[in-house]
């Protein structure tokens, strides 16, 4: 389950670059001149996002483009630290901080829905 966690870190991750890239193509659209090399690299990480999804089970995937779809700052995946989700700072019981520490399961919080790891 720890590569199933990190693989979403990773996916959120290359989400928030596929999305920066976008932002970056719209602004260059107007200006009608095309970069193909950019336009290269975002299809390479689409490309690598797919793949990286499917090393992710389905019913977390759906969950995770739910969550990232819902939160404004779509952060679906998010640290605890000392005990704090960082998603909605708010401690987490002492029974999901235990999960966390075991790292034998994906945990989400009980407040804010997001998935949450140790770090």
């Amino acid at each position: 389950m720890k590569l199933q966690i990190e693989n979403l870190v990773k996916l959120q991750n290359l989400d928030r670059e596929i999305a920066n890239m976008l932002g970056n193509e719209e602004a260059q659209a107007s200006d009608s001149d095309f970069d193909f090399d950019s336009l290269e690299k975002l299809d390479k990480m689409r490309r690598k996002r797919v793949r990286l999804a499917k090393t992710i089970d389905k019913r977390i995937i759906r969950y995770y483009e739910r969550l990232k779809g819902n939160k404004g700052d779509k952060n679906a995946v998010v640290p605890v630290v000392n005990a704090v989700c960082q998603g909605c700072n708010i401690s987490v019981p002492t029974s999901t901080a235990a999960k966390l520490q075991r790292k034998d399961s994906i945990t989400t919080c009980d407040h804010c829905g997001r998935f949450i790891y140790s770090v």
